[in-house]
């Protein structure tokens, strides 16, 4: 923690070799005496602790996909493991057999946990639900549904009467187990929460700004809230007592303190932050489990008798990001560069010259002062509300002249880079969606779309759900007809000021109206060719707009009638992009409720992309690459592909680059490396690529760096037999030979390997 005094970490007691491929889980047994260990080679192994010793006891085999979460029953007598594949799997820890397979088909599971009596087992992931279930897997109540986002993290109570899970949204709900209803929901965090603890008396979280919150829980209220670290916070565990809290962080480091008063006790400064949660405070005594720095092997240290005393850390990442943006505004710019930032704050603290994750969440941290504001990740912009007026402006301005698009580089008003960010901001307040990924800089406005649209003669009414909300929300048409049309669902639209006509490529057509009575609020109606249509978009718009406006209560529903109509010309959505990003009938899963969270999510995710690519096209942006891609010469083209499909998610990737010594040094600068397998790569050794990754690789350790590898198999080829171990440690991807829904998947996969959030944001 910046600022204050921290203790060297004690030397680790014991450590041994998990997993070649890199470790994701841990979990400790009820008793203290044994270790599960999950890796990304899906295996789960069994360690028994002795006096500075671990035997393996077993090794469960049967999950295709990385580990992502273990949990005991209290007597120690099953093992529960939730995992990439989407399979939540219960095993006998003495025979080694799998017992149950209570749960299976979901997106990718993130957190298992049983219940204090181990009677009830929940599990939670990108499914954007909680289900609990008994051990054979027989459902104890509907699913819960996340109230935001990919559920990241699950706890239950010490009492068993209260369930708390986190999610990519900034809250953290509690469930009534009585009767499973939403208890409490608690403002959490700045950005994700990431990781929940829960003991006798305290509960806290860790969020993607690095910070962890405290609370009291007899009565709930807080009590501590500290900026424990420069990257997200992935996970916090409690020592038995309750007096240690320990947290791992994307800074790469872990850190102890003081449950009562957040006094920092120590701190391991090259620890491993892994894609999940590797850290766990033992039952039993005062040790706490993670990884080494290679992510491969555990570390076993003791959480009491800490080193010497470090010097303090130096001045504050704020105070530092605060400089950095006065100095911005005294040479007239009203923007700072996050990759400038990240540059500037390592040169002033070397002792914390990490990787990218702990730079953005210390830029998040500012906006969340209000010092800036954040658009897509990438730059930290001065005057956040000049910025809003200035996107106000630009819609006003639009919708004066009966202008249906706005051209952001054709706006005098606006100089580059504030035309950007305002224009982000529009995309982020949903008055605004992007018109293609070849024009970005070109926003469709529909609060300056035409009144009317063409006469309806009333031969094609059509029945339609009616939703009718009070006064008190304050979403507005425009709002409503941004969220259908970024659900990517529809591939051709038109639209009026207060009616949208959208149709898929099936030619399935919905037919959507809204406006606000002064008197009576917000009403929509949605029709459709399908019913299966009409259902759905009715409750998707149910859960945004009601999750917009906290308070309000759920809309009156009705059935009304809609005269559709057929404009003369349809708009297309980004064509660019509908390989690579946009959902079809087969990205959606068969249940209403599911449907209605992968779409809502799709919405978010969209609006991010967009944000991208409105910054990355207008934004005077450092010359490097966020992606480097390896490749041989002969798979020239290939990698150009995969550069093209990048681009359109709002990412910049490198490719064909010859010189060794260039690749070296774009592959420093850039976030992430991609390796293409291919046929043509049979032996690592001998291939030009072998000499650069050594170079690359002796640099990033002598600079305490890693680089983020993604190894990507392009046509189901095998991987050379002497590949470098550290390549094994990240997950793979597959590019080409596979259906468009795989490869869609996989290429979000790889996006979400990129911008460092396995949650696939």
């Amino acid at each position: 923690m910046t600022g204050q005094l921290h203790r060297a970490a004690p030397p680790a007691i014991t450590g041994w070799a998990a997993h070649p491929t890199g470790l994701c889980a841990l979990a400790w047994s009820g008793d203290g005496r044994r270790l599960a260990t999950g890796g990304n080679d899906g295996l789960i192994h069994l360690w028994r602790l002795g006096d500075g010793t671990a035997e393996k006891l077993t090794t469960f085999a049967g999950h295709s996909g990385s580990v992502r979460s273990l949990a005991w029953t209290p007597d120690g007598g099953r093992l529960a493991s939730g995992a990439e594949d989407g399979v939540v799997a219960v095993w006998d820890t003495t025979t080694g057999e799998r017992v149950a397979t209570p749960q299976r088909g979901r997106r990718w599971v993130n957190a298992v946990a049983w219940s204090p009596d181990g009677r009830l087992l929940a599990a939670a992931g990108g499914d954007r639900r909680t289900m609990v279930t008994d051990q054979l897997g027989r459902p104890v109540t509907a699913p819960l549904a996340s109230p935001y986002g990919v559920l990241l993290s699950l706890v239950w109570s010490p009492d068993g009467a209260r369930l708390a899970a986190t999610c990519r949204g900034s809250a953290l709900t509690i469930w009534d187990t009585a009767r499973w209803q939403v208890a409490e929901r608690l403002p959490a965090g700045g950005g994700a929460v990431w990781t929940v603890c829960w003991w006798r008396d305290g509960l806290a979280v860790g969020d993607a700004a690095g910070r962890l919150r405290v609370w009291d829980t007899d009565p709930l209220r807080p009590r501590l809230l500290l900026g424990a670290h420069g990257g997200a916070v992935a996970r916090v565990t409690v020592n038995h007592t309750g007096s240690v809290l320990a947290t791992l962080s994307h800074d790469q480091t872990i850190g102890v303190w003081d449950a009562r008063t957040g006094r920092p006790l120590w701190r391991v400064q090259d620890a491993y932050p892994g894609w999940t949660g590797c850290l766990e405070a033992a039952p039993t005594a005062d040790l706490l489990a993670g990884t080494d720095t290679s992510g491969r092997e555990v570390r076993i240290w003791p959480l009491s008798g800490p080193g010497p005393r470090c010097e303090p850390a130096g001045t504050p990442v704020a105070e530092e990001l605060r400089h950095a943006i006065r100095d911005a505004d005294s040479h007239g710019r009203g923007y700072v560069a996050l990759h400038d930032v990240a540059h500037l704050v390592a040169d002033r603290w070397p002792a914390l010259r990490k990787p990218e994750g702990w730079a953005r969440a210390a830029v998040e941290r500012g906006a969340a002062t209000g010092d800036l504001a954040l658009l897509g990740g990438r730059v930290a912009a001065t005057g956040a509300r000049a910025l809003a007026d200035a996107a106000t402006a630009t819609i006003r301005e639009a919708a004066a002249t009966g202008e249906r698009t706005v051209n952001l580089r054709r706006d005098p008003s606006l100089p580059s880079p504030g035309t950007a960010l305002a224009g982000g901001l529009l995309v982020q307040t949903s008055r605004a969606w992007i018109d293609a990924t070849e024009r970005p800089w070109i926003l469709h406005s529909p609060e300056a779309l035409p009144q009317a649209g063409p006469a309806r003669d009333g031969s094609g009414s059509r029945p339609a759900i009616e939703l009718r909300w009070g006064r008190e929300v304050a979403t507005t048409a425009a709002q409503v007809f941004c969220h259908l049309v970024n659900t990517t669902l529809f591939r051709h639209w038109s639209a009026t000021r207060e009616a949208l006509t959208a149709a898929t490529d099936e030619r399935h057509r919905v037919w959507v109206e809204a406006g606000r009575d002064g008197r009576e609020g917000l009403t929509v109606r949605v029709a459709a060719d399908t019913e299966t249509h009409r259902e759905l978009l009715a409750e998707l718009l149910v859960a945004r707009i009601t999750r917009e406006n906290p308070g309000a209560d759920r809309p009156a529903r009705g059935t009304a009638t809609v005269t559709g109509w057929t404009p003369d010309r349809f708009h297309r959505w980004d064509p660019a992009a509908t390989g690579a990003w946009a959902l079809g009938e087969a990205d959606l899963p068969d249940r209403l409720d599911d449907r209605v969270a992968v779409l809502d999510e799709q919405i978010d995710d969209e609006r991010l992309r967009q944000e991208r690519l409105l910054l990355g096209t207008e934004l005077p942006l450092p010359d490097h690459a966020d992606v480097t891609v390896w490749h041989l010469a002969r798979d020239r083209d290939t990698a150009s592909a995969l550069a093209a499909q990048l681009a359109v998610l709002g990412l910049r990737a490198g490719h064909d680059i010859a010189d060794a010594a260039r690749l070296v040094n774009a592959s420093e600068r850039s976030t992430a490396s991609v390796l293409l397998l291919t046929d043509a790569l049979r032996q690592w050794s001998t291939s030009p690529l072998a000499a650069p990754y050594a170079q690359l690789t002796a640099h990033t350790e002598a600079n305490g760096r890693r680089i983020r590898w993604l190894p990507v198999i392009v046509n189901a080829a095998a991987p050379p037999a002497d590949l470098p171990d550290h390549l094994h440690s990240f997950d793979w991807y597959r590019h080409e030979g596979i259906d468009r829904a795989e490869r869609r998947r996989h290429l979000h996969a790889l996006l979400g390997g990129i911008l460092v959030d396995r949650t696939r944001s």
